[in-house]
């Protein structure tokens, strides 16, 4: 009689197990009762197949365990990028719009100004074209009237209603009597 042997093979797909039995004729012929020998070394085979797939199976699970520890420190470290530059833009957002309105009141205040200044300009062109007119007339009018040798205008300013005249001549006499 051919002994049969159990081998237990584990595929390449992660824990696939195949129990074969083989036909191997054996040299030396012993006598079985009942089968024995034959089951314990199918249990043998098969109890060292699976302590080879938990082995297996172990060391795939810590890989996966590894793996997925990676994983989420790297979502967790995309999270964080992610969420600085999400500040970031918005910083860089409010300080564009914070710029912009800066320069939009800086043209308004710079317009307001150059208009201040082409009035006061034009205020300026008036009263010199105003002065010069009154000059030009002063000049005619003295030169046409003949001048007074008795008066002569040294400088000065003059106001525009005539001052109340003092009679010195007057005084000086008041003066004099109450000395006398």
């Amino acid at each position: 009689m051919d002994a049969s042997t159990a081998v237990l093979r584990t595929g390449s797909r992660g824990g696939e197990m195949v129990l074969q039995r083989t036909g191997v004729p054996s040299e030396r012929r012993e006598p079985q009762v009942f089968g024995r020998r034959g089951r314990q070394a199918e249990l043998e085979a098969i109890t060292t197949a699976l302590k080879a797939d938990a082995d297996a199976r172990r060391d795939l699970a810590d890989a996966l365990a590894r793996i997925d520890a990676r994983l989420e420190r790297g979502l967790d470290d995309q999270a964080q990028t992610q969420t600085a530059t999400g500040v970031t833009v918005q910083h860089l957002r409010s300080t564009v719009v914070d710029t912009r309105n800066d320069l939009a009141h800086a043209v308004d205040h710079l317009a307001r100004v150059c208009a201040l200044l082409s009035d006061r300009i034009d205020a300026e062109r008036i009263e010199r074209q105003a002065i010069i007119e009154t000059m030009s007339k002063l000049a005619l009018s003295s030169a046409a009237e003949p001048p007074r040798s008795a008066e002569r205008v040294i400088g000065g300013s003059f106001p525009a209603v005539p001052a109340e005249t003092i009679d010195v001549s007057a005084e000086a006499e008041h003066r004099q009597s109450r000395w006398a």
